[in-house]
């Protein structure tokens, strides 16, 4: 997990339910220090298929009734998101859950 990602997680950690997706392995990210903050990790596997795993993603989102998706996307083209049709974005946004992104 990033530096930025861990600083936005500390800050927001007590205030509101934190979930995340990241490209750590269950495993991995048990190991991780912002895990205790986490009320659920989506693990994103980029060698996986994009758009299997966004329908899965805005599934699981649902499931934990996520009030708003925050994507941190390390760089233009992580997460598909340089095909509208691979990327989670559109279809989180279809399921009614409001998406912000923030891109570095």
């Amino acid at each position: 997990v990033e530096v930025l990602v861990k600083e936005l997680l500390a800050g927001l950690a007590g205030r509101c339910e934190l979930f995340l997706a990241s490209d750590d392995t269950p495993e991995t990210f048990q190991e991780a220090v912002v895990s205790r903050a986490i009320s659920g990790h989506f693990s994103w596997n980029p060698r996986d298929d994009y758009k299997i795993q966004a329908g899965a993603f805005a599934t699981w989102l649902q499931a934990c009734q996520v009030d708003v998706v925050h994507f941190h996307l390390g760089g233009t083209y992580a997460m598909g998101t340089r095909s509208w049709s691979r990327s989670p974005i559109p279809r989180v946004a279809a399921s009614g859950i409001p998406c912000v992104a923030t891109n570095h």
